[in-house]
């Protein structure tokens, strides 16, 4: 307490010369909750400021990705959906200041800090899913039958036609979520899934190639709420056949493809 009583004296324009040790003070202050609430958060906010400024990696909006001009998916439609795409950018950034500012005021045991902690899957998913969904999609592409990617989904599915048929109706399961072409970079299996949500059904270290949202937000405006099946087919003429073979020549050789 007297170190809170010199500092007080010092800023009255007393003649004490001694200076305070200001990591002591905190201390201090923090520990014996000597301030008001208020005046509390704000210390800790401003000192959490000086000491993190700049060290939080901050998500931007990846513009480039936006697709215009599809078959079937008309501009208003992207224009929405993108809103979605930003609003999870914002949400990821938010949740990551959130969590560190928690833990930098010894709260990152806290019941909040474990609640704030389980949005991480599906905040980042939302944020990573569409941006690998919105470069996936460019009109008039096609899938060489002479590239690898060709040949090993004939491979693994007996024709081209039998993966399709199998990604439409992995699309077609019942609730919201993705379908997703992916593969196992351990064994080169590759196998169409369905996720809930954003993360409920991923499967830890598959790459994804080929991502479809199927939300009803991927297709309302277009074809409301039951026409996810028009939108699907309407999909299925937009794949950007080149990014996908190029996400799985990369993941042939053990690089993670990038998202942007």
């Amino acid at each position: 307490m007297k170190k809170v009583v010199m500092l007080a004296l010092l800023i009255s324009g007393s003649s004490i010369q001694a200076q305070p040790n200001l990591e002591d003070f905190y201390q201090e202050v923090f520990e014996k909750d000597t301030l008001p609430p208020l005046a509390r958060e704000k210390n800790q906010f401003e000192q959490y400021q000086k000491d993190y400024s700049g060290t939080l990696i901050e998500y931007t909006v990846q513009k480039q990705l936006k697709p215009q001009n599809l078959i079937g998916i008309s501009n208003e439609q992207i224009d929405d959906h993108w809103k979605l795409y930003q609003g999870y950018v914002n949400q990821v950034n938010t949740l990551n200041e959130e969590l560190a500012k928690m833990r930098y005021i010894g709260k990152g045991n806290s019941i909040n800090y474990a609640d704030r902690r389980r949005r991480y899957g599906f905040e980042y998913n939302g944020m990573v899913l569409h941006e690998l969904y919105f470069a996936n999609l460019k009109p008039k592409q096609a899938l060489a039958p002479k590239s690898e990617l060709f040949k090993e989904i004939e491979k693994q599915f007996g024709s081209f036609n039998s993966w399709h048929n199998d990604f439409v109706n992995a699309g077609k399961t019942r609730g919201v979520g993705w379908g997703i072409l992916c593969r196992d970079d351990t064994t080169g299996t590759l196998i169409n899934i369905f996720v809930d949500d954003h993360q409920i059904n991923q499967i830890a270290g598959f790459t994804p190639l080929l991502v479809m949202d199927v939300w009803e937000h991927a297709y309302m405006v277009d074809h409301k709420s039951g026409g996810r099946g028009e939108y699907i087919t309407a999909f299925m003429k937009n794949i950007n056949w080149p990014l996908i073979e190029q996400r799985f020549n990369q993941a042939r050789i053990g690089t993670i493809p990038k998202r942007y």
